[in-house]
């Protein structure tokens, strides 16, 4: 497709990068070449989406990641209209993101929960917002209401679940969590929720807050840490507070 720039041409790897920074909001050059391009040789991939974001259809911004800042790129409102605005369901364009450090790490995330072989589907909170692709059958309002980090619909001995992901980089007040894992609780169309943390000491103050809520019934809430989850070598493994373990393969 020409978009009206002489010798400026979209393409259909082009096209998927726009899906694709739509889902994940941002991504940075090593997750787009990784995700999309699939080159190898990232001075092409910086070369392509310079050209991309001169012609208006990528937006620049930062993250920081081990410490160093870097580059990363969203969509822009133009690329929005052109190629995405019309596929979905309900108006909905959060094209930049709010937490750069935090969304980059989920787009990473969501790339190995895809390698499980009994998952179905990953919908990001962009897709479910705007439900876009979204799986028959999946409980979009009930995901939408909490405003989940993304949710996954797994396969284990022939039955469905739909699970809430939700990424956790600094910690917020107990209350918020209680709050939080609450009205989890009350949303029966969502059966399990699971929380990646960054830091070990956030994964105590969520089992401590779940304890109080399941102390009576079955807990929904799983946990694991963010070096394991995104640890290729190890199998993705959450415990809940009754010492409850889900193994996802």
């Amino acid at each position: 497709m020409r978009n009206g720039h002489l010798g400026m041409y979209i393409t259909k790897r082009d096209k998927a990068l726009f899906d694709y920074l739509f889902l994940h909001k941002i991504a940075t050059v090593v997750q787009i070449d990784r995700d999309v391009f699939r080159l190898g040789d990232l001075p092409h991939v910086h070369r392509r989406i310079r050209t991309l974001v001169k012609h208006g259809y990528l937006k620049t911004t930062t993250t920081t990641q081990r410490g160093r800042p870097k580059f990363a790129y969203y969509l822009s409102d133009r690329a929005f209209q052109s190629f995405i605005a019309d596929r979905t369901q309900r108006q909905w364009a959060q094209l930049k993101s709010d937490s750069p450090d935090h969304d980059v790490v989920l787009t990473d995330i969501r790339r190995r929960f895809l390698e499980l072989k009994n998952l179905r589907q990953f919908i990001t909170e962009n897709a479910i917002e705007a439900e876009l692709d979204c799986s028959k059958g999946l409980p979009v309002h009930a995901f939408q209401e909490m405003h989940s980090d993304g949710a996954a619909v797994y396969i284990a001995k022939g039955e469905t679940f739909y699970i809430a992901i939700e990424y956790e980089d600094a910690q917020k007040a107990k209350a918020r969590y209680a709050e939080h894992l609450a009205a989890y609780y009350v949303r029966n169309e969502i059966d399990c929720v699971i929380y990646v943390v960054r830091e070990p000491s956030l994964r105590n103050v969520l089992v401590e807050v779940d304890e109080s809520l399941s102390h009576d019934r079955n807990s929904k809430l799983f946990v694991g840490n963010l070096a394991d989850v995104l640890n290729p070598k190890k199998s993705l493994i959450f415990k809940n507070s009754h010492k409850e373990i889900f193994q996802l393969e």
